[in-house]
């Protein structure tokens, strides 16, 4: 009875001791988880366990909880990889854009921008399918190329890059051999010309050159026979004769203006007694002389007593270029 009695009475007391040491250790375990640090590891380890999504819930309370903490950079990182690992490229591209534009000098950035181009390449569909995303993760692995041509996530993108141009060349090539047997040939060489100049050295160039080269001269088959077929529907045109024009009349030339003809002043005869008039005359004569320059001299005429009477008559001068002298006249007796 005695024996039974100590065995219980020690069986207690290690229990209780293991207990104390248990609680400390589950304590200090706890203390562990609270530090940001902590928290990071435990949402390592569950990523590393594929448990992304209580992963993504430890990561984020490390960003929440710890904003300024350096270990919050890198859990920014671990939610992004979270849903790139659990396959919602969607949202993985949207947390690594997030990080980028939140620490655009951050190291991780090369990293960061390869994975937005695998996250749109991951979403990219077969050739037969639309290509947005294709085109999209194009644009990002150009990003990163030119942005960080020495980062070794650029030789990286540059591999991808050249698995995107094949799948977007195929693409070009599918539509277009579907149009060329649909006898869409101008559509088709659109395909066909989009593939020879941006996509060179995929593999294609043979088969490209030879549609290119099938497509134009089908399409100058069928515009030869669609205008021969115009010609034979469409009546000939009828030949209007040409209306007569009628003679252009010449404008006659304006006449020469004629020469002014210059009018020498009129003589002026008076009533004054005889002797006065003899004089008279004589003046005019020389004067009219000396304006026409002419040798010849005008004789007075000496007016009748019957003369004198009448009123002065008056007398035109000739043009200067024929002068004549005036006309003697007779006195009456």
């Amino acid at each position: 009875m005695k024996r039974s009695f100590v065995f219980l009475f020690c069986l207690a007391l290690s229990i209780t001791l293991s207990g104390c040491s248990l609680f400390s250790w589950m304590q200090d375990k706890s203390m562990t988880r609270a530090t940001p640090q902590g928290l990071y590891q435990q949402g390592s380890e569950l990523y590393q366990k594929k448990k992304y999504e209580k992963a993504i819930t430890i990561f984020q309370r490390v960003k929440d909880e710890y904003p300024l903490e350096d270990i919050a950079v890198l859990a920014e990182i671990g939610i992004a990889d979270a849903h790139f690992s659990n396959e919602a490229y969607t949202e993985a591209y949207l947390a690594y854009d997030e990080f980028v534009n939140r620490h655009p000098t951050d190291e991780n950035v090369p990293y960061a921008l390869y994975q937005m181009g695998m996250s749109r390449y991951k979403l990219t569909d077969t050739i037969d399918r639309d290509q947005t995303e294709t085109w999209k993760a194009k644009a990002d692995f150009e990003r990163l190329i030119s942005r960080y041509p020495k980062s070794p996530f650029a030789v990286m993108a540059e591999k991808a890059l050249q698995e995107v141009k094949t799948k977007l060349a195929e693409n070009e090539f599918y539509v277009g051999e579907f149009y060329f047997k649909s006898k869409k040939y101008k559509a088709a060489l659109n395909r066909f010309e989009v593939i020879a100049r941006d996509f060179p050295n995929i593999g294609l160039d043979y088969k490209v050159k030879y549609y290119i080269a099938e497509a134009r001269r089908m399409l100058a088959e069928e515009q030869a026979k669609s205008l021969e077929e115009k010609a034979k529907t469409e009546p000939a045109p009828e030949v209007k004769p040409e209306p007569k024009k009628e003679p252009e009349q010449t404008a006659k030339p304006a006449p020469a203006p004629e020469p002014e003809k210059t009018i020498a002043a009129p003589l002026e005869e008076t009533t004054q007694p005889s002797s006065e008039t003899k004089d008279v005359p004589e003046k005019v004569t020389e004067q009219m002389s000396q304006e026409i320059s002419a040798p010849a001299t005008e004789k007075a005429v000496e007016p009748s007593p019957e003369q004198a009477s009448e009123p002065p008559l008056e007398q035109k001068a000739e043009p200067v270029e024929e002068p004549n002298p005036p006309a003697e006249e007779t006195p009456k007796s």
